[in-house]
């Protein structure tokens, strides 16, 4: 994974108005434990 790169997610149903289903991500941190 590089800063920069789209990929597909799957995101749960939820109770509110949120969307749900696969959506585009971005990343934008190198590591997800980097502050």
């Amino acid at each position: 994974m590089e800063i920069g790169d789209i990929y597909s997610v799957e995101i749960p149903a939820s109770n509110g108005h949120e969307q749900a289903g696969i959506r585009p991500a971005i990343v934008v941190q190198s590591s997800r434990f980097e502050k």
